[in-house]
């Protein structure tokens, strides 16, 4: 956008479109939070003063204002109180995502199972797109399994390691669209990790099977993986994707509480 007047001419096909006409300070963020979303305005970066933002709009302070309010409901920016500064500049990130997601997840009544059945349509394809990498490198993701065999008959501390390697596979993957879902889902499920029990003693024996099975399928697929057996990879990552989700299935069905 030009400095000068803001405008918001809609034009559709030749005709101007018969949608709301849009506030000028909503044009004025549209504009702004584009500007982040190109990369021209980075993480930690200062606008202009709101002087120099309301010569450069050629618009009221005022009207300024209420746009600066919509980048900093959205978490885009922070505005200082006094002094001469602009607002700074804020990425948004992984956790800002998943929470409003799950929100709106809470709020259309979405269980943690759901979550789960989402894992599974996602992380085998990942361990394949992995698998399918020259520069594929299972490091961290070895170093995952040993924490999960740590772990012994914990079950809730299994959940924990097992999430963030589920985390870190779908971030491997060089999906960035993956990697966000992953990051999301990892978040999600981290606020319902104190509903597993810690002995083993109180689940059911099929419960605590599957358990017992998990780190070994675990270790097939990052082998299959280090091999570039691709779909191989993506074979066990859904058998182990579907015994997670199967156990869920089993507990109690558990509605999304990332508001509580």
């Amino acid at each position: 956008m030009s400095a000068g007047r803001v405008r918001d001419d809609r034009i559709a096909g030749g005709r101007h479109t018969p949608a709301r006409r849009r506030k000028v300070s909503e044009v004025i963020a549209d504009e702004l939070r584009a500007r982040i979303g190109r990369g021209e305005l980075a993480e930690g970066d200062l606008l202009p003063n709101e002087r120099l933002l309301c010569e450069q709009f050629d618009v009221s302070r005022p009207t300024l204002r209420e746009a600066m309010r919509l980048l900093e409901v959205e978490g885009l920016i922070v505005t200082p109180r006094g002094g001469s500064k602009g607002a700074q500049v804020i990425t948004p990130n992984a956790d800002q995502a998943a929470r409003y997601a799950g929100l709106l997840l809470q709020i259309r009544g979405a269980s943690i199972a759901d979550i789960f059945t989402l894992r599974t349509l996602v992380a085998p394809a990942a361990a394949r797109m992995l698998a399918e990498r020259a520069d594929r490198d299972v490091a961290e993701l070895r170093a995952l399994l040993v924490q999960v065999r740590q772990a012994g008959l914990n079950p809730r501390e299994i959940g924990r390691v097992s999430n963030q390697f589920d985390r870190t596979l779908l971030a491997l993957s060089g999906n960035e669209a993956l990697n966000l879902v992953g990051q999301m889902m990892a978040v999600i499920v981290s606020e319902h990790l104190d509903s597993i029990p810690e002995e083993l003693d109180s689940l059911p024996a099929e419960n605590v099977r599957l358990i017992r099975r998990g780190p070994d399928l675990l270790d097939q697929m990052v082998d299959a993986i280090e091999s570039g057996n691709a779909a191989l990879a993506e074979q066990l990552m859904r058998a182990r994707a579907l015994q997670t989700e199967e156990l869920q299935r089993r507990a109690a069905p558990e509605k999304l509480r990332v508001i509580r």
